[in-house]
């Protein structure tokens, strides 16, 4: 009871022996996984800067896409090529196949090579192994859109972006709960306002499902002690708030392990009750 019998904490070896009190909570939270920072652009990604493509306001509906078929980088018009070649043909310079969208919205209208009344390769997927092909000024020469077998034979018009964006990776969803978790409810034990000051929280020494005092052991085999009935060893300042005081196996006034590290190898130990006679 660290309130009562004094809040200073030990830093104790874990090959120690102290006896052990166990704390819980009212519910198993999910752990959440961090973010994952956004990954660079890809390597040879190119802008249109970069690649020296001018870009026109007047062509298309996004101000951040531009695209050709022959102007440097690029050597020459595509000619036909499968679905494969095609997006090879424009990534060998890092720029991009246009997505269907792109396509239908004109930004690659009246880039070259006669290809506005051609049906080109798109990015856009429409069933395994196939892909969107549209013609290259669909505003003029028609918005419909055909699913093209990617070994196919059609042209290509290339697109790049303003910048090369990171692209970002999704936030990971949260991990389960540990398995062998349990709540202050699924363990029975009662959860007492007048205990300490963190209301999501509570502890025993020896209730049930626990089989008995703990006696003195080593902080590996006391965290054990605890998890075996999927409890947990308090933490240090749980131990000074007075989470555990009073509830039993007269550890009030023992020092007792917490999980909180204060080295390699070493863990704190604060007394069984602290509010009372420490403060």
């Amino acid at each position: 009871d660290a309130p009562t019998n004094g809040l200073d904490l030990t830093c104790a070896d874990e090959a120690g022996s102290y006896p052990t009190r166990c704390c819980a909570d009212i519910y198993c939270a999910p752990t959440p996984l961090p973010t994952l920072p956004p990954t660079p652009a890809p390597t040879g990604c190119e802008t249109c800067s970069s690649l020296g493509w001018e870009f026109t306001l007047s062509r298309g509906s996004d101000d951040s896409v531009c695209g050709h078929s022959n102007r440097s980088p690029l050597t020459d018009c595509s000619g036909d090529l499968s679905w494969s070649d095609a997006d090879n043909f424009c990534s060998s310079v890092g720029a991009r196949l246009c997505t269907s969208d792109e396509l239908l919205s004109g930004e690659v209208e009246g880039t070259g090579c006669s290809y506005d009344t051609s049906l080109i390769w798109s990015s856009t997927s429409c069933g395994t192994g196939s892909f969107y092909v549209g013609y290259g000024d669909a505003p003029t020469n028609g918005l419909d859109l055909t699913c093209a077998d990617e070994a196919g034979s059609y042209p290509t018009r290339c697109c790049a972006d303003i910048y090369c964006a990171p692209t970002p990776l999704p936030t990971l969803p949260p991990t389960p709960a540990p398995t062998g978790c349990e709540t202050c409810s699924s363990l029975g034990w009662e959860f007492t306002l007048s205990r300490g000051s963190d209301d999501s929280v509570c502890g025993h020494s020896n209730r049930s499902p626990l089989t008995d005092c703990s006696g003195d052991l080593s902080w590996s085999d006391a965290d054990n002690f605890c998890s075996s009935v999927g409890a947990r060893l308090c933490t240090s300042d749980e131990l000074l708030s007075g989470e555990v005081e009073g509830t039993g196996c007269s550890y009030d006034t023992s020092l007792i392990w917490s999980s909180t590290s204060c080295g390699t190898g070493s863990f704190y130990v604060g007394y069984g009750d602290a509010p009372t006679n420490g403060l």
